[in-house]
């Protein structure tokens, strides 16, 4: 009798919420502990992110440089 007055005050969850549930349970019980795991991939995550960033505005500099570099080589000849 209990259980059926607890399933009215049961809160919904999502389906992707449990499922995220039964994974960190099924992880526990191998003795690995999900929510350190979580945040070793956000922390990894966070550093491949900052590395494409910088790589990205490395490669915008060196255009930029190869531009400004072309458009000295066009100046010069035209004073020739």
């Amino acid at each position: 009798m209990a259980q059926k007055e607890d399933k009215g005050d049961r809160k919904f969850l999502s389906r992707e919420k449990i499922m995220t549930m039964k994974k960190d349970i099924e992880m526990a019980k191998l003795g690995k502990f999900p929510e350190k795991e979580r945040e070793k991939l956000a922390a990894q995550k966070k550093k491949e992110e900052e590395q494409r960033k910088i790589e990205e505005e490395r490669k915008r500099m060196e255009e930029i440089r190869k531009r400004e570099e072309e458009q000295r080589r066009k100046m010069e000849e035209e004073w020739i």
